[in-house]
């Protein structure tokens, strides 16, 4: 495999091309095969760096406010309170109590509660250090 150093601004400005193109061709379910393959041919397209980073601005300005979501094999995003203990490697009353708390992000129906697993990672980092009673 051919090694190419460039600078990280031109790395982050391959990646934002790329995401672009995919995000417009006609096959939404592309792999991650599919996203070094893009970046790649962007590399061998856009060789003046200027150019590359006026782009890169360009398709930001415009599309910037676009979310990108990754679905891992299919993996929900939501999870039971058992789901969640397990995943924070908690006990099943400790989410519980948890899911009271008015930012936790959990959506309540009736008598199902769903926690979101990307919220979750969030919710952890924002709350670090904190003592927080229930």
């Amino acid at each position: 495999m051919e090694r190419i150093y460039i600078n990280r601004e031109c790395c982050i400005a391959y990646a934002v091309l790329a995401l672009h193109t995919i995000f417009h061709s006609a096959n939404k379910e592309r792999t991650l095969e599919d996203v070094v393959s893009e970046i790649t041919k962007m590399s061998k397209i856009y060789t003046d760096e200027n150019r590359l980073i006026e782009l890169m601005e360009d398709i930001l300005k415009k599309e910037g406010k676009y979310k990108v979501t990754i679905d891992v094999e299919g993996e929900k995003i939501g999870m039971t309170i058992e789901e969640c203990a397990t995943y924070l490697g908690v006990s099943k009353q400790l989410v519980a109590e948890l899911v009271k708390l008015p930012d936790f992000p959990c959506i309540k129906f009736k008598r199902r509660i769903l926690i979101n697993k990307l919220g979750i990672n969030d919710w952890m980092t924002k709350n670090i250090g904190k003592f927080l009673k229930y």
